[in-house]
């Protein structure tokens, strides 16, 4: 995995996305370039096509399950599907969401959508997170103490921070 660097090379990433096509009844997934690499798969098989399972092995075991039910139920009605999971494990893990729809006719039924690698976005909405979380807990003891000495203004001062504190994080926290 390359070094993200900067938010704006992390949006860059996140907007160059692989995309697929999988026929679902002959079980076969054909995407491009760019979703073989996302996926840690030879460009050639992924452009000739392969099974879904052989796709979504590099999916994170913990993460793999939920994916499953998803897609199955995408197929199954025939409806919209989107969702973010981990591909790797370890140091290695990146951040994939993907947005996909199932088609049918008479002859197929086929599910095609995109994947973006949004581990740069996720990582700097996890950091921010992790700052604002520090701040309320610093916000909170100093809280406490206003309220402890008995001084109001500070203490009404400091809640009032923490309260715009909390509406950030309530923005701010990725929703699973």
């Amino acid at each position: 995995m390359r070094d993200l660097g900067s938010p704006e090379d992390a949006v860059a990433m996140a907007l160059r996305p692989g995309s697929w096509d999988w026929d679902v009844r002959e079980d076969v997934l054909m995407g491009d370039e760019r979703l073989a690499e996302l996926f840690a798969l030879d460009p050639k098989l992924v452009h000739n096509g392969l099974p879904l399972d052989r796709v979504l092995y590099a999916v994170h075991p913990d993460d793999r399950n939920d994916l499953y039910i998803s897609i199955a139920r995408s197929i199954e009605f025939c409806v919209g599907y989107e969702a973010t999971y981990r591909i790797g494990q370890d140091e290695s893990v990146r951040w994939i969401h993907a947005i996909g729809r199932c088609y049918e006719t008479k002859l197929r039924k086929r599910h095609v959508g995109i994947a973006f690698d949004v581990t740069g976005l996720r990582t700097s909405l996890e950091q921010e997170v992790l700052r604002l979380d520090c701040m309320a807990q610093h916000c909170l003891a100093a809280y406490r103490l206003a309220r402890k000495a008995r001084i109001v203004h500070i203490a009404d001062a400091i809640g009032a921070s923490l309260r715009k504190i909390g509406e950030e994080l309530a923005k701010k926290r990725p929703h699973h």
